[in-house]
């Protein structure tokens, strides 16, 4: 059908793209103890917390056993599930230049300290890839005003 072009785009036009074979290919290079060790950092491993009664309880469904099909459906969001809240910290965490934001539904006087979960150049790419996803990508209805 002319879509398995995943091999031979940048990561940059898979991200765009929203390709599972490019992601695939990526992940299987990077590796699933690399990918677990990414995906520990940004709390995917752990329950949020978020200070509500059931949070402990929302702790991310892991395989057993990281086989190289779990890396591969991982990287597109099939190989285990978490909460949306996850999600919202590991993007704000990019967003926020590499640091780890924890979240909170109480009242801050300022940032809390955090640790760094990935190099401020390489956040910066990946929010330059995020924005392209709205801006040429699979997400255009996203690309609003303001």
């Amino acid at each position: 059908e002319g879509h398995n072009y995943g091999p031979f785009l940048s990561a940059t036009d898979v991200i765009v793209k929203s390709s599972n074979v490019g992601v695939a290919h990526i992940a299987l290079q990077i590796g699933g103890l690399r990918q677990q060790a990414f995906l520990k950092s940004l709390g995917f491993f752990d329950a949020t917390p978020v200070e509500l009664i059931e949070a402990p309880g929302a702790k991310p469904l892991i395989p057993a056993r990281w086989a190289d099909i779990t890396t591969i459906t991982t990287s597109y969001g099939h190989g285990m599930s978490a909460s949306p809240l996850h999600l919202a910290a590991a993007y704000s965490a990019i967003a926020n230049g590499g640091i780890a934001v924890k979240p909170t539904l109480l009242r801050q006087d300022g940032p809390r300290p955090a640790e760094r979960v990935m190099r401020k150049e390489v956040a910066l790419s990946a929010v330059s890839m995020l924005r392209q996803v709205v801006t040429r990508g699979t997400a255009s209805y996203g690309d609003v005003p303001g």
